[in-house]
């Protein structure tokens, strides 16, 4: 078992402490996709400028997967950055409908929650076509 898989381990088993430290361990000894993913989703709670430092990696490293965009829009709509929330839901959900996922299409509502809460709050006329 690797460090990752160590560390969603404890992650599950409430173990947060021991949690961060292997997925640190796991960055350090590789800054590939998984880990800094994983690092930047335990982050993404209490300090959405380290996990957006960490998500921007994952997408330099390979901007294919879905999973770094659907993290980059929970963290936007969290700092109510609606369009860009927006954006990245929607390349999450291009990503996923055009093979990278196979077979799974959802989350559709969050780009409705974009709209709701954000979009058309603030008169964003783009948005209302």
């Amino acid at each position: 078992m690797n460090s990752n898989e160590k560390a969603i381990e404890m992650f599950e088993q409430n173990k947060y402490e021991e949690a961060m430290e292997l997925f640190q361990q796991a960055v350090h000894k590789s800054r590939g996709v998984q880990s800094l993913n994983n690092l930047a989703y335990f982050y993404e709670e209490e300090n959405d400028d380290k996990a957006l430092e960490l998500i921007r990696e994952v997408v330099k490293l390979n901007p294919s997967p879905y999973f770094p965009y659907n993290i980059l829009g929970d963290i936007y709509m969290k700092q109510e950055k609606w369009t860009e929330a927006n954006n990245d839901y929607k390349t999450m959900i291009e990503r996923i409908k055009y093979g990278y996922v196979p077979g799974l299409e959802f989350e559709t509502d969050f780009i409705g929650g974009c709209y709701l809460f954000g979009c058309k709050r603030h008169n964003h006329l783009e948005y209302e076509q």
